[in-house]
Order: C-alpha cells, then sequence, then structure tokens
C-alpha cells in the first residue's frame, strides 16, 4: 500500500500515528476511511488530483478536530469520534 506516488511524483512514503503532545496543535489534518479493502478519496477539482479527505486547522482546534470537520465538509460524513488505525502492523514495526 505505501509508497504511494500520484502523477506530479509526490510519495507518500510513511505514515504515523499519534497523540499531540499537549500545547501543540497539529497544522492539517488528514482522514484515512476504508471499507472492504477500500480507501476513501476525494477528487480535488482545482488540482485535478484524487487525495484523502483533509485539511489545514482552524484556530484552537485539535487534530481530531480538524479530522472530523474536514471529513464532514468534504464527504458529508458526519462521524462523533475517529478510532487510530488497525491495520496489521509489519514484523518488527
Amino acid at each position: 500500500m505505501i509508497p504511494i506516488s500520484d502523477r506530479a511524483g509526490n510519495t507518500l512514503l510513511d505514515l504515523r500515528f499519534g497523540v499531540e503532545p499537549a500545547g501543540l496543535t497539529a497544522p492539517a489534518s488528514l482522514v484515512v476511511v476504508t471499507h472492504a479493502d477500500t480507501v476513501l478519496m476525494v477528487f480535488d477539482g482545482w488540482r485535478k488530483e484524487w487525495e484523502l479527505p483533509g485539511g489545514s486547522a482552524e484556530p484552537g482546534e485539535s487534530a481530531q478536530e480538524t479530522a472530523i470537520r474536514e471529513l464532514r465538509e468534504e464527504t458529508g460524513i458526519e462521524v462523533a469520534e475517529l478510532s487510530s488505525p488497525r491495520w496489521p502492523r509489519s514484523p518488527g514495526a
């Protein structure tokens, strides 16, 4: 699944999950929604690219709040909270 590259040559090499340290906020959030071995993507009409739902944080917003808001704005999917991924980890990870 990773690495993933787009037509412009941008490559996602790694994906890390964590908790924001107290007092620090993430500048943006992406949401990975999976179902039946597929990943939800949205089409950005301006960039003409498929991408994960997500975007910039608003002032005072946590990474999770940003992810929930962006998922709603870009897809219409309403959730109260997001869970961490349940992907199988590679040996030694």
